[in-house]
């Protein structure tokens, strides 16, 4: 028997561990493989006979990731070198990005409280980020997956025409895409049966967004921090949709298409504890339907973005998503950290930047506040009030959709859903201070200045 240990570098999530783990146990002589995407520690026992060190080096190397023996710190020869990161070329896609959203927020059709994953008018950014997901090395798993269960159904029909090959990459993309909407929505529906205190959602939407981050800048090659920042499971998962490649039925690459949607995958899973956080089963459904329709064309093509995107145009796209995705993830960072009380001091939304205090009616010893919910968020949206007197918040629900139909005040533990028309929500400030509402989201915000006299 002898031993070979590894550190193997460039793993983007848990599945590359079942991925190399599978490469390495089909060479000759390979008893045991364990690897862990934490440390990128990859132990390797043989028989001592057939399998040397460099065929190990060539097997994983060869498939995109960077590996050296852990022992003598020697990277081979044939690794792949890292293309250099061009810093002033990133800024440069970020400024345009900026130019375009100032041009956009100008003319009245998006605002920073928009600029989220949660919000409908996102979809084409949702759809970028399946892009950018199938750029890195994750798509390898679904697509050694979609590879092996092919090779399998070709062996079984070695007379099949070229369409009949391409059956198994139908089926595979079209059960991938059903899995992802029907288990996206019913995620929603979990966010919906259970009440999750907007404190817990505002957190559950840093850690999303923290994940989103790591990934697009592990994307743009400037920082690899994943191993750190990722939302382990069970590699059983990962195992089970790999066990079902070889599977000889007809049918199997639908089935294994779907089963993808359970692989620990880290833009797959921030998605998923965004649409969580929604609770609405078709926000949650058409999310993961856009993400996976964003990757359906690098399985499709098998690693590449089709004709219109090789080569120095998919360079290009891939960055631009790849600044826009960690742009998107700061942001809602932003959103998230307002939502859980956290006191940030970040750009708001347009929706939240009114500097002069609405007018408070005093009635029968009750101050009463006057608020409408619109397209642009509420209005208005700063209130100065006196503490220790009952304030009855009258809502004039004129637009709630998606998280504008909920509004919270975390710093008291008030949630309450916003219907279309009249409503009314009545509270008492107990200590002087800048008490936020907001969004369901924390999207819209606005302010309540409680003062100890009026």
């Amino acid at each position: 028997m002898k031993v070979f240990t590894f550190k193997v570098q460039g793993m983007t999530c848990q599945s590359c561990e079942v991925l190399i783990e599978d490469m390495v146990k089909e060479l000759d002589g390979v008893t045991k493989v364990s690897l862990n995407f934490r440390t990128g520690r990859m132990k390797v026992v043989t028989d001592g006979r057939a399998v040397t060190a460099k065929q190990i080096h060539h097997m994983v190397s060869d498939h995109g990731y960077h590996v050296y023996d852990e022992q003598t710190q020697v990277t081979p020869a044939h690794s792949q070198e890292r293309e250099p990161v061009d810093i002033g070329e990133l800024i440069i896609i970020a400024l345009i990005i900026g130019i375009v959203f100032i041009f956009l927020r100008g003319a009245g059709i998006i605002n920073l409280g928009r600029f989220s994953v949660a919000e409908g008018a996102s979809y084409g950014v949702i759809f970028l980020v399946g892009l950018l997901a199938a750029s890195s090395s994750c798509i390898a798993v679904a697509g050694g997956l979609l590879l092996s269960s092919a090779a399998t159904y070709h062996s079984k029909h070695p007379n099949a025409s070229r369409k009949q090959r391409f059956v198994p990459h139908l089926l595979f993309n079209i059960g991938r895409i059903a899995s992802y909407t029907l288990f996206g929505g019913l995620i929603g529906l979990v966010g919906k049966a259970v009440t999750i205190p907007p404190q817990v959602i505002g957190l559950l939407m840093v850690l999303a967004s923290a994940v989103m981050v790591a990934m697009g800048l592990k994307v743009l090659r400037i920082v690899d921090i994943t191993r750190y920042i990722h939302i382990p499971i069970p590699k059983v998962f990962a195992r089970m949709a790999h066990n079902r490649k070889e599977s000889s039925s007809g049918i199997a690459p639908l089935f294994l298409g779907a089963s993808t949607f359970f692989l620990p995958c880290g833009f797959t899973q921030a998605l998923q504890v965004y649409v969580l956080t929604l609770g609405s089963f078709t926000q949650g459904a058409l999310i993961m339907l856009v993400f996976a329709l964003g990757t359906a064309p690098a399985l499709l093509s098998l690693g590449a973005l089709t004709s219109v995107t090789r080569g120095v145009t998919q360079k290009y796209v891939m960055k631009f998503a790849g600044v826009l995705v960690v742009l998107l993830g700061i942001f809602t960072i932003q959103n998230g950290m307002a939502l859980a009380g956290i006191r940030i001091s970040l750009p708001e939304s347009s929706s939240s930047q009114n500097g002069a205090s609405a007018q408070v009616k005093i009635e029968n010893g009750v101050q009463i506040v006057e608020m409408a919910v619109t397209r642009r968020g509420y209005e208005p949206n700063n209130f100065i009030v006196q503490r220790g007197m009952p304030v009855k918040w009258k809502i004039d629900g004129q637009f709630v959709y998606g998280c504008q139909a909920f509004v919270t005040v975390p710093s008291i533990g008030l949630s309450r859903q916003i219907d279309e028309g009249a409503n009314v929500i009545e509270f008492t400030p107990k200590k002087a201070g800048k008490m936020a509402f907001m969004c369901s989201m924390g999207m819209y915000r606005g302010t309540f200045n409680v003062v100890d006299a009026l």
